[in-house]
Parts: C-alpha cells; sequence; structure tokens
C-alpha cells in the first residue's frame, strides 16, 4: 500500500459521515431543484430549435417570394422592351414607305 493512500483512507475528514433526516430531505430538495432545472433547460432548448426551425421555414418563403417577384419584374420588362423594340420596328417601316399589317384588338379578342 501506498503511503499516500493510507492517509487519506485515514482522514476523518474524507471519511462518510452520518446523515441526519433533515440533511437527507435537504439533499433531495437539492437533487429536485437540479433535475429541474436540467428539464427547464432542455425545454428551453427544444424551444429554441422549434423557433429557429421556423424562422428557418420563414426564411426560405421569403426568398422564394422575392425570387418570385424578380422573375414577374425581369418578364415585365422584358415585354416592354418586346413591344417598344416591334413598334421601333413598325415605325422604321412605314418611314421607309413599306406596308405592314396592324392587328386591333377590340375587347381583348384578336
Amino acid at each position: 500500500m501506498n503511503t499516500k493512500t493510507n492517509l487519506v483512507n485515514n482522514d476523518p475528514k474524507l471519511t462518510i459521515q452520518p446523515v441526519s433526516e433533515d440533511q437527507s430531505d435537504f439533499i433531495e430538495l437539492c437533487i429536485a431543484r437540479q433535475n429541474q432545472k436540467h428539464k427547464q433547460l432542455i425545454a428551453n432548448k427544444a424551444a429554441m430549435e422549434k423557433q429557429n426551425e421556423q424562422a428557418a421555414f420563414y426564411l426560405a418563403v421569403l426568398k422564394v417570394g422575392i425570387l418570385f417577384g424578380l422573375l414577374v419584374i425581369a418578364l415585365c420588362i422584358a415585354a416592354h422592351e418586346q413591344a417598344n423594340t416591334k413598334a421601333q420596328q413598325q415605325i422604321e417601316q412605314l418611314e421607309k414607305g413599306e406596308v405592314i399589317s396592324m392587328k386591333a384588338r377590340v375587347g381583348g379578342a384578336e
């Protein structure tokens, strides 16, 4: 045996002392409080995870909405440019004296 081991084993401060009923109740109360804190911590982490998932979902929906809006704007600009180009070509053809066919829409029908 080792001298340090003998000293530790024979030290009266390190030996287990008998516990009274009040001390036992207090220890149980402390353990219950610690367990409750642990449960609350787990519940808080779970709630935060749920909020993070919801935030990620809303962010994804927002991204899709922004992309859809940009697509609509791009298509509107392209249609406007196409109409301007077509009108410019017709004006140039009329200035040259060429005969062009034009369609008029009445009530939305061609």
